[in-house]
Protein backbone atom coordinates (compact mmCIF):
# COMPACT_ATOMS: atom_id res chain seq x y z
CA UNK A 1 0.00 0.00 0.00
CA UNK A 2 1.36 3.14 -0.93
CA UNK A 3 1.15 6.13 1.71
CA UNK A 4 -0.88 8.76 1.68
CA UNK A 5 0.33 11.86 -0.35
CA UNK A 6 -0.19 15.37 1.69
CA UNK A 7 -1.30 18.39 0.42
CA UNK A 8 -2.83 21.48 1.23
CA UNK A 9 -5.42 21.59 3.17
CA UNK A 10 -7.13 24.27 1.20
CA UNK A 11 -9.12 23.47 -1.73
CA UNK A 12 -8.84 22.96 -4.45
CA UNK A 13 -5.26 23.81 -3.83
CA UNK A 14 -3.16 20.55 -4.45
CA UNK A 15 0.15 22.00 -3.75
CA UNK A 16 3.11 21.00 -1.21
CA UNK A 17 2.74 21.41 2.30
CA UNK A 18 5.32 23.76 3.83
CA UNK A 19 4.24 24.44 7.27
CA UNK A 20 1.36 22.97 9.65
CA UNK A 21 -1.04 25.26 11.75
CA UNK A 22 -2.83 24.40 14.94
CA UNK A 23 -6.08 26.42 15.85
CA UNK A 24 -5.55 26.69 19.75
CA UNK A 25 -9.23 27.96 20.99
CA UNK A 26 -8.39 28.59 24.64
CA UNK A 27 -5.90 31.11 23.40
CA UNK A 28 -7.33 32.52 20.39
CA UNK A 29 -4.64 32.00 18.16
CA UNK A 30 -3.65 29.82 15.21
CA UNK A 31 0.01 28.24 15.41
CA UNK A 32 1.85 28.64 12.44
CA UNK A 33 4.55 25.52 12.39
CA UNK A 34 7.17 24.26 10.06
CA UNK A 35 5.98 21.25 8.55
CA UNK A 36 5.87 18.56 10.69
CA UNK A 37 7.57 15.23 9.74
CA UNK A 38 4.40 12.78 9.78
CA UNK A 39 0.75 14.28 9.35
CA UNK A 40 -1.37 14.53 12.23
CA UNK A 41 -5.38 14.36 11.92
CA UNK A 42 -5.69 17.17 14.97
CA UNK A 43 -3.46 19.88 12.69
CA UNK A 44 -3.66 21.16 9.12
CA UNK A 45 -0.94 21.25 6.53
CA UNK A 46 -0.49 24.13 3.94
CA UNK A 47 1.27 25.14 1.44
CA UNK A 48 3.88 28.12 1.47
CA UNK A 49 1.31 30.47 -0.50
CA UNK A 50 -1.58 29.90 1.74
CA UNK A 51 0.69 29.93 5.19
CA UNK A 52 1.93 33.42 4.09
CA UNK A 53 -1.66 34.90 3.32
CA UNK A 54 -3.13 33.35 6.52
CA UNK A 55 -5.42 35.45 8.24
CA UNK A 56 -7.86 35.14 11.29
CA UNK A 57 -10.78 36.80 12.73
CA UNK A 58 -10.78 39.78 14.74
CA UNK A 59 -9.87 38.84 18.73
CA UNK A 60 -7.61 35.95 17.37
CA UNK A 61 -3.75 36.16 16.56
CA UNK A 62 -1.29 34.18 14.35
CA UNK A 63 2.14 33.03 16.31
CA UNK A 64 4.30 32.41 13.33
CA UNK A 65 7.05 30.05 14.58
CA UNK A 66 8.41 29.02 11.34
CA UNK A 67 11.90 29.25 10.84
CA UNK A 68 11.64 31.71 7.65
CA UNK A 69 8.29 33.86 8.69
CA UNK A 70 8.50 35.48 5.04
CA UNK A 71 5.46 38.02 5.27
CA UNK A 72 3.84 39.20 8.40
CA UNK A 73 0.67 38.08 9.64
CA UNK A 74 -2.53 39.74 9.64
CA UNK A 75 -6.05 39.93 11.38
CA UNK A 76 -9.27 40.35 8.96
CA UNK A 77 -11.51 43.31 8.98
Amino acid sequence: MMPRMRSCAKRPCDGEPAATIALRYEAREVLVRDLLPLPDPNFMDLCRVHADRLRVMVGWAIRDERASASVPMGVLD
